[in-house]
């Protein structure tokens, strides 16, 4: 059994084998990044004042995780139409930007390796069938996103009509993220990226439960959806965890 009552069989029944995995998602993948996907109109909410509930809904966000972990993930893509097979993902990740993601196949070999920080995106093993545009733009990308993105007491409050409320930050370049919660729950439920009325990016946290080995309830299941690069990923979470973390994971071959 795995950390969250995944048995074995049901877990090797959906990893496949490397060859698998990568011919596939290469081939999808290449074509879709050469033509993007049109993005979808965004609701900017309406603006409202709470100074308290901005605090309590920061500070739910920046405990949610330990700010040096470990994560466990069994992954799933989506693109033009196919279902790519499941992989399993392991990601360290250290606030404020560091990243290292290693898919691993069922027979333990590694796929893929990519290093991101603030001094750009590297990749520690390549994989020739995954294109490089993607694991440079989007797999750590995603990481970073699910277990480091939070926002800043600064943030503007609104709220959407399904009674959920959102802080929102100004990027550059005419964009703007929001971070979605429950406000009842003060709970983190959704990330989002738009430029000027057009969303580009989401990602949707739900299933909250217990991990075992962080003394919190997190996301069970991380939906990512980029409408620009147009592929849809997946995320089971397994567990989560505190782990030290030091330059050399960030720098070095394993």
């Amino acid at each position: 059994m795995t950390a969250w009552g995944e048995d074995r069989d049901s877990r090797e029944a959906r990893c496949r084998s490397r060859g698998a995995i990568v011919f596939a998602a290469g081939a999808v993948l290449a074509n879709l990044l050469a033509h993007g996907c049109a993005s979808v109109p965004y609701d900017r909410g309406v603006p409202f004042q709470d100074e308290a509930l901005v605090a309590r809904l920061v500070r739910a966000a920046a405990e949610m995780y330990p700010p040096s972990l470990r994560a466990d993930q069994v992954v799933a893509l989506e693109a033009g139409g196919r279902r790519m097979d499941h992989f399993r993902v392991c990601a360290l990740a250290r606030r404020p930007d560091d990243v290292r993601l290693v898919a691993i196949s069922d027979f333990g070999n590694t796929i893929f390796d990519v290093v991101r920080t603030p001094g750009g995106t590297r990749i520690v093993k390549d994989c020739p069938e995954v294109p490089r545009r993607w694991l440079t733009e989007a797999a750590a990308r995603d990481i970073a996103v699910a277990y480091l993105a939070r926002p800043s007491p600064q943030a503007r409050l609104v709220r959407h009509d399904d009674g959920t409320v959102g802080l929102v930050e100004d990027l550059r370049g005419g964009r703007c993220r929001e971070f979605i919660f429950d406000p009842a729950a003060g709970r983190l439920t959704g990330y989002i990226e738009a430029r000027g009325n057009r969303l580009v990016y989401r990602a949707a946290f739900s299933g909250y439960r217990m991990a075992a080995s962080w003394p919190r309830q997190v996301p069970g299941a991380i939906d990512v959806t980029d409408f620009r690069l147009d592929y849809r990923l997946t995320v089971q979470v397994l567990d989560v965890g505190a782990r030290p973390l030091d330059d050399k994971v960030f720098s070095e071959r394993p």
